[in-house]
């Protein structure tokens, strides 16, 4: 009588290949999907710091302070002097393959309707002013709030939406979830 090896058949070591390949290959899928929401909201994250460095720098300098979207992906920051001069602060661009652009399958504004005629939309400008006291205005001192919509070469799936308040300057982030706007919480 032959004495059997005391180890795994061919059969089942292919076995178990071949389930640790499947794993795998939906594992990197998922991780694909995850590092392109990761990477969008790193865009969205870049204008809600922008927006809350010109806030507080104008409130902690009590002077205004203008933050300004320049196509297609770079917001600046610039403090008003009093000789009416001004002095940048900060210039920060997206992210790599990021711009500020609209959705193509989404119509409908955020939950704060701010407005979606353009992807930087402060009531028909591309700009606000911080003012000492924290409110975002226009160029004329009436408060505004605003909206500032990123979108990354993934379509849709790497859309999102800054508000801002114009009164007390609270930022708020978006997503897309079917045919709307969600918040980020």
């Amino acid at each position: 009588m032959r004495k059997r090896n005391p180890g795994y058949s061919l059969i089942e070591v292919l076995t178990v290949v071949a389930l640790t390949m499947v794993g795998s290959s939906v594992a990197v899928v998922q991780m694909k999907s995850s590092r392109t929401s990761l990477e969008a909201n790193v865009a969205a994250s870049a204008v809600i710091d922008q927006l809350k460095l010109a806030r507080e720098s104008a409130i902690n300098e009590r002077r205004n302070v203008r933050v300004e979207f320049i196509s297609p992906s770079t917001i600046q920051v610039s403090r008003i002097e009093n000789d009416k001069s001004t002095t940048v602060l900060s210039t920060a661009t997206l992210p790599a393959g990021y711009t500020f652009g609209l959705p193509a399958g989404i119509t409908r504004d955020t939950q704060d309707d701010y407005g979606n005629a353009t992807p930087v939309y402060f009531k028909g400008a591309n700009r606000g002013l911080f003012l000492g006291n924290g409110s975002l205005t226009n160029d004329a001192g009436i408060v505004i709030s605003g909206s500032v919509f990123t979108i990354g070469g993934g379509g849709d799936a790497t859309a999102r939406a800054v508000t801002i308040s114009g009164a007390n300057g609270r930022t708020k982030q978006y997503y897309i979830q079917g045919s709307g706007w969600v918040e980020r919480k």
